[in-house]
């Protein structure tokens, strides 16, 4: 955990583990960001930037969160059951942009188990053979 403070106001972040899909900052308690674990970077970076630009009445902290895939389901950000009453359009989006997300993995990730787990989910959807 880092805790960086500016004015009053701090960033608490908790480092990514093996199994985090997602990414969240809360302020008071609410989700004012939900990304894909692959912007882990540019939330921190937000949330300081958050905190250096508003000041409120009292001091607030903007906690930095990776989540897992259920984490976030229990948090309701994501449905339980993510393509139930996807129209074909919407599905073909969603398999583009995991197709995307796991490419952009293999380009940048230079963690071995990382990249082993874009490199199974490609070969689940078909996209490698």
């Amino acid at each position: 955990m880092n805790l960086w403070t500016s004015g009053g106001n701090s960033v608490v972040t908790f480092p990514p583990s093996r199994d985090d899909l997602f990414v969240a900052a809360l302020v008071a308690g609410k989700v004012a960001l939900f990304w894909p674990i692959t912007d882990y970077d540019r939330a921190v970076r937000a949330a300081e930037t958050l905190t250096r630009t508003e000041h409120q009445a009292r001091p607030y902290t903007v906690k930095v969160i990776p989540l897992t895939a259920r984490e976030a389901q229990t948090l309701g950000l994501l449905p339980e059951n993510l393509f139930e009453g996807m129209t074909p359009e919407q599905h073909a989006e969603m398999q583009q942009r995991t197709y995307d997300t796991c490419m952009e993995v293999l380009r940048t990730s230079t963690d071995p188990v990382t990249r082993e787990d874009a490199i199974e989910l490609l070969r689940s959807m078909g996209a490698l053979k």
